[in-house]
């Protein structure tokens, strides 16, 4: 008897001690005009362990991505495969001219060509089979262009909420229905020794016809990177601005190729005829095309979803993570918000205007995001074990730093002004919680955020 009275005052005593430790974070002078929602949910019986203001919308910055790759996930299943495929239309003479056109049809892959990919999915072994299978079908000459359509072209490449200090950036490419390179090119800079200096631009990698108005100087030894590229899409025109700290070697910094078809279409064109192979120009197209009157070639096959997912929710690739939603949009036929209030059976309560999380404009509750890991924990388990843990992101180890590491999945996200994170907790007794952390407009650091959060999940491991 005296056991199970022992054993009830623990976990009494434990029980108080997270709601102690909750009292404490929502009564923090750091907190007191900041906007927060905190919720933690038992994944088996959908009972809440811990709640506060779980039911107010907050922005989730990265932790969109939890959601657009769940969507994903479900609609599209773990092996769908992105495909670009090489056709051509019209006929080959015997002379080895095709009278016709030579048509790259993207389907919006994002890791064509990307650091990330296999070497078969890289440019040079993508030219030297199209090569191969030009020969074999006996071309010599294109008497027509060489062409990308980009198929499906009810979605914009930039979403309409992205900060404009964002869109310039490698970090703010957008998804395109033909993606290459991550969207993203090697801005090559010289530095300086003098502190203030207008710092030099040597070149990009690739070689790109940009247009620069060139504000950038040097900063202080080991002030970092501090640059920032400035400029839309479908423009040849950028600023750079910031700093770069003095030096006397090379410094490269990264942006988003203003129109990533038209520089594959352009390299392809430049491929063929370092070749051998001219043709007559070359072109991006959104108009429809009657797939009829193809004769393909090739089809280049991404990695399964499974695979892009885990890079994008562990590297937080914001290009992945918008592509694979706008598959997931195309394939379904809904947006993410229409997902999400089908999923949770409400409607008004979320918004979402991006599957990558750049949109500022973008809102969810605690408590909705804790009911989409209980679903995916009832129908879609193994999505969950897509998600990172504190060895695959260094970002969630600044939540997580007294918890075992095997003992946590979640998705972190950090905008200006908002700390979030979300996942799933295995308990010291093993109970499987889910759990979500909004804080917007916080006064304070965010080391401060990473300690309080640290002490809940902690106590949540700890005492249940």
């Amino acid at each position: 008897m005296r056991l199970v009275v022992l054993l009830l005052s623990i976990l009494v005593s434990l029980s108080l001690l997270s709601q102690k430790g909750l009292v404490e974070l929502s009564t923090s002078s750091w907190l007191e005009t900041a906007q927060v929602s905190f919720c933690a949910m038992d994944l088996s019986s959908g009972e809440i362990l811990l709640d506060e203001h779980a039911q107010r919308n907050a922005v989730p910055a990265s932790v969109t991505k939890l959601v657009s790759g769940l969507w994903a996930y479900e609609t599209l299943g773990p092996n769908y495969k992105f495909e670009t495929t090489l056709s051509y239309s019209g006929h080959i003479d015997d002379q080895g001219v095709l009278h016709g056109d030579l048509i790259w049809l993207g389907s919006g892959d994002p890791s064509l060509a990307s650091e990330y990919a296999q070497r078969a999915h890289q440019l040079p072994s993508i030219w030297a089979k199209a090569l191969k299978l030009l020969g074999e079908a006996g071309i010599q000459r294109i008497e027509g262009d060489v062409v990308v359509y980009l198929g499906s072209s009810d979605y914009k490449a930039i979403g309409d909420y992205w900060p404009y200090q964002d869109i310039g950036n490698y970090y703010g490419a957008g998804a395109y229905g033909l993606n290459v390179l991550d969207n993203s090119y090697r801005l090559v800079l010289q530095q300086n020794t003098s502190i203030g200096q207008v710092v030099e631009i040597k070149g990009t990698v690739p070689t790109l016809p940009l247009r620069w108005i060139n504000r950038l100087v040097s900063g202080p030894a080991g002030s970092g990177d501090q640059a920032y590229i400035y400029g839309t899409d479908f423009s040849e025109d950028r600023a750079l601005v910031g700093t770069i700290p003095i030096g006397t070697g090379s410094f490269e910094i990264k942006g988003a190729l203003p129109n990533p078809p038209e520089y594959f279409v352009r390299a392809s064109a430049l491929a063929l005829e370092q070749a051998g192979i001219s043709s007559c120009g070359w072109g991006v197209q959104v108009t429809p095309l009657s797939h009829d009157t193809l004769q393909p070639l090739m089809v280049l096959q991404s990695a399964n979803l499974a695979s892009l997912l885990k890079h994008s929710l562990h590297e937080s690739d914001n290009l992945y993570a918008q592509a694979l939603s706008n598959m997931a949009g195309r394939s379904s036929n809904k947006t993410l918000d229409e997902y999400v209030s089908e999923v949770l059976e409400q409607k008004g309560a979320h918004r979402f205007y991006d599957g990558n999380g750049l949109s500022a404009n973008n809102a969810i509750s605690a408590k909705s995001l804790c009911r989409l890991l209980q679903y995916a924990h009832q129908r879609m388990p193994n999505y969950l074990g897509i998600l990172p843990t504190t060895q695959d992101a260094s970002s969630l180890r600044s939540y997580c730093k007294s918890i075992p590491a095997e003992a946590i999945r979640a998705k972190t996200g950090a905008i200006s002004g908002v700390r979030a994170v979300s996942g799933v907790l295995k308990s010291k007794s093993d109970m499987d919680i889910a759990f979500a952390f909004l804080v917007n407009h916080y006064d304070g650091s965010s080391s401060e955020v990473y300690r309080r959060v640290n002490a809940l999940l902690k106590e949540l491991y700890l005492s249940r």
